[in-house]
């Protein structure tokens, strides 16, 4: 039995792995790979229309696959449904916002393609554990060390 576990802990290990190579090579070299991985061009439309309501319809036709199957293989390619991929990306936009002192923390939301402030403003203290407004004045400071 210890030996089946094993195997099934390591097979597992062996998916997440693939996965996060596979997200990593995708999300850094998106460009060069539009024409030849089936992800490809859905997150270089996802990253063009950042800033407007994304749904799975929409990115389930970039991808010329039912939605179903998108959100299925979506999720087993990245590790993480095309929703959670979308909330990162306009936490990474956000964030990237956040560092201008003159970028409110409500600016830095709308730009990002949310649509609310407290659902902005909650999910960024769950990803990254402190508030927006917190988040910029340490990235302020941070940059003031640097500079």
């Amino acid at each position: 039995a210890k030996d089946v576990l094993a195997n099934f802990a390591l097979h597992e290990l062996l998916i997440r792995l693939m996965q996060t190579q596979a997200r990593t090579l995708i999300l850094d070299n998106h460009r060069q790979y539009v024409n030849s991985h089936r992800f490809a061009a859905v997150v270089e439309y996802i990253r063009q229309h950042i800033t407007e309501p994304l749904t799975i319809e929409q990115l389930s036709r970039v991808a010329y696959m039912s939605q179903p199957h998108f959100f299925r293989c979506f999720k087993q390619e990245f590790g993480i449904s095309p929703t959670e991929f979308i909330i990162q990306e306009r936490l990474r936009l956000a964030k990237e916002l956040l560092v201008h002192p003159r970028i409110s923390v409500m600016d830095a939301c709308f730009r990002a393609g949310f649509n609310s402030v407290n659902y902005f403003c909650t999910t960024l203290k769950k990803h990254e554990g402190i508030s927006p407004k917190a988040y910029q004045q340490k990235a302020l400071q941070q940059h003031l060390c640097r500079g």
